[in-house]
């Protein structure tokens, strides 16, 4: 055995490993650094290396209650799951989140009168949600309107 190989070392190694995958952890991230972070990871391509199948603990029948009544910044603090992966499970289920307000008829018929980003102005939604919900519905973009 030598200085770097003996179950010492290994275990030194793998606590400090450790220690530093946990401070990692507890950071907080701004979102300017999330996006560097996320822009590197494409770079590197590091999504060759997620294995696939099981990469956390299963959902309970009780936590998958909670889907579709709360909003999924509630569940994710009653689970200890992150929002993400509380709104892909909530997807996955097909059920609606309940924080978000439904299209009233009077946002839906306007849809085709303006364009996107000034449809979104006049009812106070973004921009994209307006357009994907012009797209869901099959309604063509306005290219032009007539000024009343």
């Amino acid at each position: 055995m030598t200085r770097t190989n003996n179950p010492g070392t290994h275990r030194l190694v793998k606590a400090n490993a450790q220690a530093g995958a946990d401070s990692l952890k507890a950071m907080e991230w701004t979102d300017a650094e999330c996006d560097v972070k996320s822009e590197l990871a494409r770079h590197l391509n590091l999504g060759q290396y997620i294995k696939p199948g099981y990469h956390g603990p299963w959902w309970t029948a009780k936590e998958k209650r909670l889907q579709g009544k709360l909003p999924d910044a509630e569940v994710a603090r009653r689970t200890g799951r992150t929002i993400g992966a509380v709104r892909v499970k909530r997807v996955e289920l097909g059920l609606p989140n309940p924080a978000s307000r439904a299209w009233t008829a009077e946002e839906l018929a306007l849809l085709d009168t303006a364009p996107d980003g000034k449809v979104a102005e006049q009812i106070g939604r973004m921009r994209s949600a307006v357009s994907a919900q012009r797209w869901y519905l099959a309604i063509p973009a306005a290219r032009w309107f007539k000024p009343d």
